[in-house]
């Protein structure tokens, strides 16, 4: 089971996947019926995974204030277990996948909250058919897996925070990008040295390789001449480049 949590943990898979994975991985190995993880939403949980439970559950919220198994899980860091002949209503009552719209009968009920970075996230419960299910061993290991579920849900947490800002990025740099990528900037001597050099092989018949910082070049010619052929790179000055701006009738480049 530790190999197939943490190899998920090393996987690029979509947020979903990777949790409700994690919670078939809990099932089998608690070999119990249900598992469901729920996270806190202000006053609700809200099923966000499951395995044993039917599939229109998930997305369901649940009141906690009107579930206190639920509370009491929640008011704990440690694993909760529940008697078989506990009184508290069940919230998967009806829920179950084998046994839906049916009441669920005496059962093993475990549960735990989860905590992300020191803040509560939410719960996860588990439910058995077979009372006994939930000794005290399978206690302790839930507080063990509890951890690495904990991790499975902030990297989901963190991947998806990184797509939404690439996405972001990659719109902001589109939509809002304010300045001329071909225009000159700044107003330093050697700018100015520069400027004036253009505006003189501008004015003559002539043309002139402008060298930037490393190897790249850029040429220029003479105003009003016909586009140069565009090169990334040359090693002769007289090879004649495509210039990327017009300013005052003269043909000039932005330089590197």
């Amino acid at each position: 089971m530790d190999q197939l949590i943490l190899a998920d943990l090393v996987t690029d898979l979509p947020n979903a996947v990777r949790l409700q994975r994690a919670v078939h991985t809990l099932r089998e190995h608690f070999c119990c019926d249900a598992v469901g993880l729920l996270s806190l939403d202000t006053d609700s949980l809200r099923l966000v995974a499951a395995s044993g439970l039917a599939h229109d559950a998930l997305g369901r919220r649940f009141a906690v204030a009107h579930h206190p198994r639920f509370a009491t899980i929640l008011s704990r860091r440690e694993p909760t277990w529940f008697e078989p002949d506990s009184l508290l209503p069940d919230p998967y009552d009806g829920l179950l996948d084998d046994r839906k719209g049916s009441p669920l009968p005496v059962h093993d009920c475990l549960g735990m909250s989860l905590y992300i970075e020191g803040r509560l996230w939410g719960a996860i419960t588990l439910d058995a058919l077979k009372t006994g299910t939930f000794d005290t061993a399978a206690q302790a290991e839930l507080q063990r897996y509890g951890m690495m579920l904990a991790a499975a849900i902030r990297i989901t947490a963190l991947e998806k925070e990184n797509r939404n800002l690439r996405q972001l990025g990659s719109s902001v740099s589109d939509s809002m990008q304010i300045i001329d990528e071909n225009e000159i900037l700044g107003t330093s001597t050697a700018i100015s040295e520069l400027l004036h050099e253009l505006d003189i092989v501008a004015d003559s018949s002539t043309c002139a390789a402008a060298r930037g910082n490393g190897s790249r070049q850029r040429t220029v010619g003479p105003a009003g001449a016909p586009p140069f052929p565009a090169q990334r790179q040359t090693h002769d000055p007289c090879e004649l480049r495509r210039p990327t701006r017009v300013a005052g009738g003269k043909r000039i480049v932005r330089t590197r």
